[in-house]
């Protein structure tokens, strides 16, 4: 198991976030906000968000959990139980 403090796992989620929606304003990130709505990503850019997630922690996110990682904050308690 690997023991990342949660700044840098935020940070490595904002840096992927940032590739997918280069327009994205990352000092004015909500992280309890919905991904889709906050940085109006689409199904297609949500399902690449997890597949860099996925990659860059080694872990897997099945689909049916999907909807426990709509938020940055959701995101990061989720990846913290997994690393």
């Amino acid at each position: 198991m690997i023991n990342l403090h949660p700044s840098i796992i935020r940070n490595k989620i904002l840096d992927i976030l940032e590739l997918i929606a280069p327009h994205i304003n990352l000092t004015k990130v909500d992280i309890q906000g919905n991904l889709p709505d906050e940085f109006k990503i689409n199904e297609l850019d949500f399902a690449l968000l997890v597949s860099r997630i996925e990659a860059a922690f080694d872990i897997e996110i099945p689909e049916s959990d999907y909807g426990r990682i709509n938020s940055i904050s959701r995101l990061l308690n989720y990846i913290e139980k997994r690393i």
